[in-house]
């Protein structure tokens, strides 16, 4: 796990971007699932920059399978609050727009699942809604142009689960995930 403060040079173009945006419920094409506040269109500029950034933080080149805005307004339903990205690719970048909220990595109580299990499939979909049955192991606290960079088979969920604000207030992120090239 990477956390990076002052990530992107020209944050301030995203935040004013995403005053703008258009958020919109979508469908995973890969899950399936359906997301509620979703913009899929990132301006060329920002995602330009969130590449070269992760290319110096890794050390390598990479190559983006899916970069989005989201939002998670007060309500909102999560089709999975604990999970992985390990079906989006092998790494996340999760670049967070506001000062509230976070990233919680957690531990299936009863299994010890930290991360993709194919055996405990099962397991994972009937309790990746509850609460409860899930530890937090760490937390990254939300901060305005905070960069998480992350394995994306660990089990993770955003917080408050339950979403914040609504419309330019709710907790809102930038997601690139990407493998190495």
């Amino acid at each position: 796990m990477i956390v990076i403060d002052d990530f992107l040079e020209n944050y301030s173009e995203l935040k004013t971007y995403c005053n703008a945006a258009e958020f919109k419920e979508e469908v995973n094409s890969v899950d399936g699932a359906i997301y509620p506040a979703i913009c899929l269109d990132v301006p060329e500029s920002i995602s330009k920059s969130v590449i070269k950034e992760i290319q110096k933080t890794k050390g390598y080149e990479i190559e983006v399978n899916l970069m989005f805005l989201r939002a998670n307004p007060e309500g909102s339903k999560e089709p999975y609050q604990a999970h992985n990205d390990l079906n989006m690719g092998d790494n996340t970048l999760i670049l967070y727009l506001k000062d509230k909220g976070g990233t919680a990595f957690v531990e299936h109580i009863k299994t010890g699942m930290n991360q993709n299990e194919p055996s405990l499939i099962d397991t994972w979909l009937e309790d990746c809604n509850i609460k409860d049955a899930w530890r937090i192991t760490d937390l990254i606290s939300m901060k305005e142009n905070r960069a998480l960079f992350f394995d994306a088979e660990m089990m993770h969920r955003g917080e408050p689960v339950e979403g914040y604000g609504t419309g330019s207030d709710a907790r809102m992120i930038l997601v690139c995930f990407f493998n190495k090239k």
